[in-house]
């Protein structure tokens, strides 16, 4: 008997097996991440535009970023737009931000608000 049939056999199983279907990538499932530019795009472009909402960005949803500089830009920005709705997300801010200049900011800005009514 003759071992070459066999091995046609075998090495045509190989390649068969080589073309089928692979394992699919493993996807990373973690959110994008914002960068710090284009949330202060945002910042800029509401206070522009006297809007607490909008354009993609949300300066009360700011007001809670991992970032200080973040917060602390928001919630000026927050005071700058000077919406009656933007005093009550910063009021949890008062003592409570563990930055400092945050928490400074947003004691200023809520003053300046009410000096202002």
């Amino acid at each position: 008997m003759s071992k070459t049939p066999f091995r046609v056999a075998l090495l045509a199983s190989a390649i068969i097996s080589a073309c089928g279907p692979k394992a699919a990538p493993v996807v990373d499932q973690k959110p994008a991440q914002i960068l710090y530019e284009q949330k202060m795009r945002w910042i800029l472009q509401l206070e522009d535009e006297r809007q607490l909402r909008g354009g993609g960005g949300d300066l009360i949803a700011l007001l809670t970023d991992a970032e200080a500089r973040i917060r602390r830009r928001a919630a000026l920005g927050v005071g700058r737009v000077k919406l009656a709705e933007g005093v009550a997300p910063l009021t949890p801010l008062l003592h409570t931000d563990p930055d400092a200049d945050v928490d400074r900011g947003t004691a200023e800005l809520v003053h300046e608000y009410v000096s202002n009514q």
